[in-house]
């Protein structure tokens, strides 16, 4: 009596008494086609033989342009599924016909980093992590490694609302760099210390405190450790020069009017020194700008505080 019953190409392979293993037709009375001392033999034959190896239907265009479409974005198990096709059938087509792989139709964590010149893929995903780019687990892994998928338009959303996520000198030649380009154009962003210079201020210093007293907006790039460095856009600098929340004693931040301050600063000392008879004044009985230049330096160092 047969036992160890496989199934391969609807051909039936058995073991009997003797040992031996024969591979028999699917078809009555079940005659013997071929057979060997092991099962692997058996195996190895059977799975040649595609005589009874049942047949499916060609691809039509319809299936064919849903699997390009769909490949990698959707599991292979519910593509099969739905066009009623083998995992074998649906790996031969892809490879042979349409030439395409999982990876064709999404954007990897590792294909986004290259076309945004990103050294690694680590910082797309830790993109994703803080909010910044949607995205989703894709239907594969790579390995033992989780593979993230990222859509077009999320992408193209991302980068319209945060361009300075990339560096623009880094990124290669593409649509994103367009978007990258024409975002930083439309209204630059500005380092802190690009900011301090734009507002007339002397150090950054002041400011961290416009920020923390709700001032001036600004958002924190990521980069380096910590939480990041401060950046902030033009048009914020600009409405912050027009509305100019400081105090009356703070407006002298700025450069034109720091100066103006501490020349009339220095003039009123001057007379202040002329008048106890300690001042430096000319032979005609005006005064000097030894006064002016000694006193200046010393009060500019303070305009921005």
């Amino acid at each position: 009596m047969a036992q160890d019953i496989k199934w391969v190409n609807r051909m039936r392979i058995s073991r009997g008494k003797d040992g031996v293993f024969r591979v028999r037709s699917p078809d009555k009375p079940y005659p013997v086609l071929k057979e060997a001392p092991t099962f692997d033999l058996a195996y190895r034959w059977a799975h040649r033989c595609r005589k009874y190896a049942k047949k499916e239907p060609p691809w039509s265009e319809d299936e064919l342009e849903f699997l390009a479409d769909n490949y990698g974005r959707i599991s292979a198990e519910d593509i099969c599924r739905r066009l009623n096709r083998s995992p074998n059938s649906l790996k031969i087509i892809t490879f042979r016909k349409l030439g395409i792989n999982q990876k064709s139709n999404i954007y990897t964590a590792r294909a986004l980093a290259k076309d945004l010149g990103i050294a690694c893929a680590k910082t797309v995903v830790a993109w994703y992590n803080r909010g910044f780019l949607a995205g989703k687990p894709a239907p594969f892994r790579n390995g033992p490694n989780q593979v993230w998928f990222f859509d077009y338009d999320d992408i193209i959303e991302c980068l319209r609302k945060r361009p300075w996520l990339c560096r623009l000198k880094r990124m290669p030649p593409s649509y994103f760099r367009s978007i990258v380009q024409e975002e930083w154009d439309k209204d630059p962003w500005y380092t802190r210390a690009e900011a301090a210079n734009f507002l007339g201020l002397a150090t950054v210093g002041p400011i961290w405190r416009y920020v923390k007293e709700g001032w001036l907006p600004g958002v924190r790039r990521p980069s380096g450790g910590g939480q990041g460095a401060w950046i902030f856009r033009h048009s914020d600098l600009a409405n912050f020069q027009l509305a100019d929340p400081r105090p009356e004693h703070r407006k002298s931040a700025t450069l034109a009017r720091a100066v103006q301050t501490a020349q009339d600063t220095a003039e009123r000392k001057a007379f202040r020194a002329l008048g106890r008879g300690d001042g430096h004044s000319s032979p005609n009985g005006q005064i000097s700008g030894t006064a002016l230049i000694t006193s200046t330096p010393v009060l500019l160092l303070h305009f921005g505080r």
